[in-house]
């Protein structure tokens, strides 16, 4: 009591006691600061996923993906801060591209990540994403994750001297379980579930933890992934799809009928949330029957959904009608309402001098079924159609050409007269197509275009000719944007010919040019299946290139990924790539991958990307394989690129699966900087 009133009353010991108190406080922060805070001063990094909080047992999981993006911002103009570093996970162990620091232990900091790593994406207000369509190989590849922690304070929340990025999903995930109806017996034969009218592309402010649908006028249509016996997934951002009157989901079965669920009301969807829907395929109705919410967030429904069956107009291989409903206008379109009436409007082109459809607008009202009778197709030798198809969403299926001098497909002939008066198609599916002809020109939609935009297409079936050969196009100069193709095509060329044309086949279209006005590009397209060129033995003369995309593109082609497999079966100077088999001079490359396995042969010129090209390629990336080729003979093989060539220029761009025997350039001949490196 005596000791407590002399330290009370003693200003002097007072003020000693309190700075010794006051020191062993800053020693123990001291202690803590270097506890959480590397000596160092080097940022070093461990992330995980949130799941399902439904899971108590293990509310995260470590984050298994190859690479993320990490902005890590002080403030404008302060040195250490640091825009979109990429960090790439090597077994665990994150590693970044350029060595960040702390600013020091106790500097408040805004920190920002996302996965996967997006190259260019240097403002974090603003990061863009582009949802894959074809997500049958599994739904990683569109999973986007983020993390935001604004205010960090290393000292208080490093975890060992670590930041810990626990990443959120951004987007929705959807489980499709499907029963059948006794329509169909035991056999339940399922060919793909498409998830229709989703957002292509969102943008991300990882500042305020919001998403948007950057592109609203594109449209989405996802093939989900078969995770087990008749149940479906897909990663996905809500879009026109989704809302009221809308086909949400398409059911194709193995004889490529298509059963539709639609939806009478708007669903409500959180990012972050995955949730179930039950579908039932029957004879007269599809029934969506309870939706629940799984796995990422709990307690979301959406309630009972209503859907039904469109019965498909079948063809028996020669009638026709005439259109009996609208005016041709934007406004009110000429309405195509039964197979008679397609069938119909290729005779009047077909037959008319004067051809009174010039310019004018088409909506297809029904699915038609062809039933593989053989199809004359929509244009001839002295009629070339310029029109604007609607294709509303509808399905044409198995459609049969059998043309003996070339431009086969659905079109004959397809063309604009500028790029102000373009021929359009869009919102069209044409599926299990058997297209073929012993001349030039050959492509599910048409033969031969110019001036011409197809857009939210999709086709698959087999496509097959003498010298060009796509899936969607034969050859021309269209733009082709948001498409899909499943397709096998195949050029089967003559062993000599009399036609001064290249031999070309690709998974989209064989032979794309410039137009005029340089206005036609490929964006935002995939494709799958096989790509062939055949031949005898053709002369020297004659050019060949077989690609994923495209076998010979002059174009512009962005935001594209083939995972079809590529083949060249002759030993001639033949342009192999599993994207682009030739780019030639003023095309750009963005953005684009290539999975697929690429097959040559001796003296053909094979790469992952391409067999040969020209011109600038950015971000371009090759993840399948190339086939040994022990005698290349005057050919090249290279990982990347058989033959660069002129100003070959490249940027970010990548490859993996690498086979360790094989250059990255089999032949180079270039004058451009190379940025190839392995992934």
């Amino acid at each position: 009591m005596i000791t407590y009133m002399r330290f009370t009353q003693n200003p002097i010991l007072t003020t000693v006691i309190s700075a010794a108190l006051l020191l062993a406080s800053c020693e123990k922060n001291i202690d803590a600061i270097s506890e959480n805070f590397p000596e160092d001063g080097i940022v070093r990094i461990d992330a995980s996923v949130e799941e399902s909080v439904t899971k108590a047992d293990l509310p995260y999981s470590g984050y298994a993906g190859t690479d993320l993006g990490l902005f890590i911002d002080y403030g404008d103009g302060d040195y250490y801060s640091k825009d979109n570093v990429r960090w790439v996970n090597n077994s665990g162990t994150w590693t970044p591209e350029s060595q960040a620091l702390w600013k020091n232990a106790k500097s408040p900091v805004g920190i920002y990540a996302y996965a996967p790593h997006i190259s260019g994406a240097d403002d974090h207000t603003s990061v863009e994403f582009s949802i894959p369509s074809n997500q049958t190989g599994g739904t990683s590849s569109a999973d986007f994750l983020w993390c935001s922690m604004p205010g960090f304070v290393p000292a208080d929340k490093l975890v060992n001297q670590k930041l810990n990025i626990t990443f959120s999903h951004v987007l929705v995930k959807l489980k499709v379980n499907l029963t059948f109806g006794n329509q169909f017996g035991d056999s339940h034969s399922v060919k793909d579930v498409i998830l229709n009218g989703t957002s292509s592309k969102i943008r991300c402010d990882l500042a305020d933890s919001k998403v948007y649908d950057l592109d609203q006028s594109s449209s989405n249509d996802i093939s989900m992934c078969n995770t087990s016996d008749y149940v479906y997934e897909a990663i996905f951002f809500p879009g026109k799809g989704q809302k009221s009157g809308a086909r949400m989901l398409t059911v194709v079965m193995s004889d490529s009928k298509a059963y539709n669920v639609s939806i009478d009301s708007d669903l409500e969807l959180t990012s972050g949330y995955a949730y179930t829907m039950n579908v039932k395929v029957g004879k007269d109705k599809t029934e969506a029957g309870s939706v629940n919410v799984i796995e990422w967030q709990p307690e979301k429904e959406l309630g009972e959904k209503d859907s039904y069956i469109e019965e498909y107009s079948v063809w028996d291989g020669e009638s026709t009608e005439p259109i009996t409903k609208g005016s041709g206008s934007e406004s009110d379109p000429y309405l195509i309402e039964s197979a008679a009436q397609l069938a119909g409007l290729a005779y009047n082109i077909n037959n008319n001098d004067n051809y009174v459809y010039k310019g004018k607008y088409f909506k297809l009202m029904k699915d038609i079924d062809l039933a593989s009778k053989t199809w004359t197709p929509i244009g001839d030798k002295t009629h070339f159609p310029h029109l604007r198809l609607d294709g509303n969403g509808k399905s044409i299926i198995n459609l049969k050409v059998e043309e003996s001098d070339g431009y086969a497909g659905l079109f004959y002939w397809l063309s604009g007269t500028s790029s102000t008066e373009k021929s359009v198609v869009r919102n069209l599916t044409i599926r299990n197509a058997d297209v073929k002809t012993g001349g030039r020109d050959a492509g599910a939609l048409v033969g031969f275009t110019s001036f011409l935009d197809i857009i939210d297409c999709r086709v698959d079936g087999a496509v097959t000719s003498a010298y060009c050969a796509g899936g969607i196009v034969g050859s021309g100069d269209p733009s082709i944007i948001n498409c899909r193709a499943d397709v096998n095509v195949t050029v089967n060329a003559p062993a000599s010919t009399s036609l001064n044309i290249s031999v070309a086949a690709g998974g989209l279209i064989g032979d794309i040019s410039f137009n005029n006005d340089k206005d036609n590009s490929i964006t935002n397209c995939t494709v799958r299946g096989t790509v062939t060129v055949n031949s005898q033995d053709l002369r020297e003369s004659v050019d060949s290139h077989v690609g994923g995309v495209a076998g010979l593109a002059f174009a512009n082609v962005s935001d594209c990924t083939s995972y079809a497999d590529i083949n060249s079966t002759f030993e001639k100077e033949v342009h192999v790539g599993g994207l682009i088999g030739t780019v030639g001079a003023g095309g750009e490359i963005k953005n684009c991958s290539a999975y697929g396995n690429v097959h040559g042969k001796k003296n053909n010129f094979v790469g992952g990307a391409y067999g040969y090209a020209v011109g600038s390629h950015e971000r371009v990336h090759f993840g399948g394989k190339i086939e040994s080729i022990p005698d290349a003979g005057t050919g090249a093989v290279g990982i990347f690129i058989g033959h660069a060539d002129g100003v070959f220029q490249t940027k970010n761009c990548s490859y993996s699966n690498v086979d360790g025997s094989l250059p990255v350039i089999g032949k180079d001949e270039s004058k451009g900087t190379q940025d190839i490196k392995m992934k």
